[in-house]
C-alpha cells in the first residue's frame, strides 16, 4: 500500500486534472474508455431484456396512457402518471 501512495505522489494524482501532464491525461482517458467499453460489453446482455421492456412500456404509455396509469405498479412512479 505504501508503494501505491508513493506512486500516486510521484505522478501527482491528488493535484487534480489541471496539474496532470498530457501523457498522464491521455493514459487516464484511454484506461477509462477501456473500462467503460468492457463494462458495457459485459452488462449489456444482462440489461437488454430490461431495456426492451422499458421501451415497450414507454411506447404503450404514449399510445395508451390510461391503461398504463391504471396498473398497480405505476403508483410507485409519480412522475409517470400525474393528474
Amino acid at each position: 500500500m505504501d508503494f501505491l501512495h508513493r506512486l500516486a505522489d510521484r505522478i501527482d494524482l491528488g493535484g487534480g486534472w489541471q496539474s496532470w501532464n498530457t501523457a498522464t491525461r491521455a493514459i487516464v482517458v484511454v484506461v477509462a474508455a477501456l473500462l467503460v467499453w468492457g463494462l458495457a460489453r459485459g452488462v449489456m446482455p444482462l440489461l437488454r431484456p430490461l431495456l426492451i421492456a422499458a421501451v415497450l412500456v414507454g411506447v404503450l404509455w404514449l399510445v395508451f396512457p390510461d391503461v398504463i396509469c391504471s396498473m398497480s405498479w405505476t403508483v410507485n412512479v409519480p412522475s409517470l402518471c400525474h393528474k
